[in-house]
């Protein structure tokens, strides 16, 4: 089994379709020390045999070449390496099938996200959560590889609410940067309009709705307020990680869908919801509302540089079920303020 997974690894990173016998023992040689090599001994005289009858490798005669049987074999064996590999910090940062994490998510123990140590010494800070370092599957499709992250951080619990982020208002005004002010509260789609007015010489929120998540925010906006209380926009890493965990699932929860663990097209809400409401959708690490309710700008300064666009993570109200994929991404330019879109803090 052990030789099968180094096998599929070497062939799908190397991009061979099949291997001819000579190079089948070559492998060997490089995979086994020489004590298993000797126990092997009389197997790998009959190595063609062995192949035939106890492997996943089928034989063209013609050629005298072997290949898996199928596709999804060289992911199940990838899977098993980096299985054991990701919680150890051991794998390769390379590209891996798409289909592999489908086998990974059924093997790393959910326990492994119970067992966590927040940094010692250090208290996690109220409404956070702790994320720690190390290895994950990220993205998707072509784009489906290996990561790593370096250092610890704490993530928010929830999206910013209107009742924060109307606290940062009073305290700063709605100041204008790029070509907008950080807040458009004349915005409105139907019953999704901002919540958040200006009542004389204060910013005030709609009662009842100091715990939805702001919206109509542009990526000034979001960046100003999370300097101003002493945290920053994750990056793209740090976000999909704490969403995802380790494991490549496809949405916090799990690998299916499920309308009833958070607020997309499919609710029939037709608006947002209050941060937490969906408990059971949160995150490996307790993160809430990162499928659905609202998209959450990100942070990576070099596009900006560079004058693009900026992504956003983590579907919306707005959406269906596509957008709320934990690797899926969308577009804006920073001075966008749409009415499906908010954030999340994290800190160092």
């Amino acid at each position: 089994m052990l030789f099968m997974e180094e096998l599929a690894y070497r062939m799908f990173t190397r991009g061979e379709v099949q291997l001819h016998f000579n190079t089948l023992r070559e492998a060997i040689e490089n995979y086994f020390d020489p004590k298993t090599r000797e126990m092997l001994e009389l197997s790998l005289d009959n190595l063609d045999y062995q192949i035939r009858n106890c492997s996943f490798l089928s034989r063209n005669d013609a050629q005298g070449a072997y290949a898996f049987a199928h596709r999804s074999f060289i992911e199940y064996f990838i899977a098993r390496k980096i299985s054991r590999e990701i919680p150890e910090c051991k794998a390769e940062e390379k590209k891996i099938p798409e289909g592999a994490p489908l086998f990974v998510s059924e093997m790393i123990d959910p326990l492994i996200y119970v067992g966590i140590e927040n940094p010692q010494g250090i208290e996690v800070p109220e409404n956070m959560v702790y994320i720690p370092p190390g290895q994950f599957i990220m993205g998707e499709g072509d784009n489906t590889r290996i990561e790593t992250l370096r250092k610890g951080f704490f993530m928010d619990k929830y999206p910013i609410t209107n009742g924060q982020f109307c606290v940062f208002l009073n305290q700063h005004g709605n100041q204008r940067e790029g070509s907008h002010s950080w807040v458009n509260l004349g915005g409105f789609y139907e019953d999704e309009r901002c919540r958040i007015r200006k009542e004389g010489g204060n910013f005030v929120v709609e009662p009842g709705f100091e715990a939805y998540p702001v919206t109509y925010v542009s990526w000034h906006g979001a960046k100003a307020y999370a300097s101003r209380v002493g945290k920053r926009l994750p990056t793209d890493e740090e976000w999909e990680k704490a969403a995802r965990g380790i494991d490549g699932r496809i949405y916090p929860w799990g690998y299916k869908f499920n309308k009833d663990k958070c607020n997309t097209a499919e609710s029939g809400i037709r608006h947002t919801s209050p941060v937490g409401r969906y408990p059971e959708g949160c995150s490996p690490y307790g993160c809430l509302d990162m499928a659905g309710n609202v998209l959450e700008w990100i942070d990576n300064l070099i596009e900006i540089q560079r004058g693009g666009t900026l992504r956003v993570r983590g579907g919306s109200w707005l959406y269906d079920q596509s957008s709320a994929r934990c690797a899926n991404q969308l577009a804006l330019t920073p001075d966008d303020r749409p009415n499906s879109v908010g954030f999340r803090c994290v800190r160092d």
